[in-house]
């Protein structure tokens, strides 16, 4: 997502709203704003890792290949139940599929 600041404060708010509005657990939500910019720039994430221009790009970026990998990627990090997992995949299969971002 380009943007400025403020452009990308003021979408991540939308987001976050209507996330609530759906009724979205907090943590799923966490794990979703966590993981879907490593699914939405997966291909340049990957890119950007094998172009191996500069070592410390693979130490602070992870790539995912799946959406699949993402939420066992969210798991790690936020312990998600088997209904959080399937309430953040069906998050990160949405938004793959508009591009939100």
């Amino acid at each position: 997502m380009a943007g400025n600041d403020a452009e990308i404060a003021a979408f991540l708010s939308g987001v976050e709203s209507d996330l609530d509005k759906a009724n979205v657990p907090a943590r799923v939500q966490r794990a979703f704003f966590t993981v879907a910019p490593l699914v939405m720039e997966a291909d340049a994430i990957a890119e950007a890792l094998m172009d191996g221009d500069d070592p410390t790009i693979s130490a602070v970026l992870v790539s995912v290949g799946s959406i699949r990998e993402a939420v066992a990627l969210a798991d790690m990090e936020y312990r998600l139940d088997a209904d959080e997992q399937a309430a953040l995949t069906m998050l990160l299969m949405s938004e793959s599929a508009t591009q939100i971002g």
